[in-house]
């Protein structure tokens, strides 16, 4: 994985959020030696670029958010953050921690550790990211053996049948008319609120 993400740096987009600095300027030329696009903006913006890939971003526990940007707000649109701090306390910690940071610089920045912050930060956001896709196919299977659950439910109910028979009823209507059974579930879930549902 690892060797994978080295392998693609020279592709990423790095948008360091620093003042226009002495510091920022070493922060911007250490990114770029490594052969990252790197572009520098302070303050910290409302919106990015939907194509970059990773925040270097001054720790804001001195400015904070009063309305934290959507792309801080973690989704699998979010890009990698690294948080800059200048010191540890439990203050700057816990701004760390909100901004959900998948990596830590401290300053002043030196390029020996960069690369390997940056290769580590990579490979915990795509673990994230592969976690949080795997969660929201599991709860998607979820609503649709729950939808499926209740529509047999309401055919034996409504008709007197057993499981297996209100099962193959939707499943035998699914083939018929090539959608999913979860389809025929959520028809016939919607339609028992407003009529009874005959398969004899």
């Amino acid at each position: 994985m690892a060797i994978e993400i080295l392998k693609d740096l020279r592709k990423l987009q790095v948008l360091v959020v620093h003042p226009n600095d002495e510091q920022g300027g070493d922060i911007c030329q250490h990114i770029e030696r490594i052969g990252c696009k790197v572009r520098m903006v302070w303050p910290c913006p409302n919106d990015i670029n939907s194509d970059t890939d990773v925040v270097l971003l001054q720790s804001l526990h001195e400015h904070p958010f009063t309305d934290k940007p959507l792309w801080l707000k973690e989704d699998k649109n979010s890009p990698t953050i690294i948080a800059i701090v200048d010191y540890e306390n439990p203050t700057v910690l816990q701004t760390v921690y909100e901004l959900g940071a998948h990596g830590i610089i401290n300053t002043p920045v030196r390029p020996f550790g960069l690369l390997a912050n940056l290769v580590i930060a990579r490979t915990r956001w795509r673990k994230e990211l592969a976690l949080t896709s795997r969660v929201e196919k599991l709860e998607t299977k979820l609503r649709k053996i729950h939808a499926i659950e209740h529509a047999v439910a309401i055919l034996e109910r409504a008709n007197d049948i057993s499981h297996e028979q209100a099962y193959e009823f939707i499943r035998s209507r699914a083939m018929e008319r090539r959608v999913t059974t979860e389809d025929i579930a959520q028809e016939i879930v919607n339609a028992d609120k407003t009529l009874e549902v005959n398969v004899k």
